[in-house]
């Protein structure tokens, strides 16, 4: 006699469910772990003056943003719908059925390209 599908289906849940199960403890544990860590760091940081200062004086200084390789990044331009409309009406029946057919027309490439123009 043929096994019902639905206990393959089931099977399938249940292991999923028995991971997800484990997963969750084990992010219980590391919770646990690393909000006993903070309580320590925050203990010793209270017993300790001067390392409250150094604490207080390097979060509240303004940091600068990491340079970056030459000056401004120039994002593409984006073209509107409407001049995308326009230039794919401006070809030919026969200029829009060889791209179809081709798949060459990427309009991405073509909206970033002109964008400026």
């Amino acid at each position: 006699m043929k096994k019902p599908r639905n206990n393959k289906y089931l099977q399938l849940l249940e292991t999923d469910l028995a991971l997800e199960r484990a997963r969750n403890e084990k992010l219980e544990k590391n919770l646990d772990f690393f909000q006993g860590k903070c309580e320590r760091l925050e203990l010793a940081m209270a017993s300790n003056p001067a390392a409250q200062q150094s604490y207080a004086a390097e979060t509240t200084s303004v940091r600068k943003p990491p340079p970056t390789g030459g000056g401004q990044v120039q994002l593409p331009g984006r073209m509107p719908f409407a001049e995308l409309k326009r230039r794919w009406t401006q070809k030919t029946e026969a200029e829009q059925n060889e791209i179809i057919e081709k798949g060459e027309w990427d309009v991405t490439k073509e909206a970033n390209n002109n964008a400026g123009q």
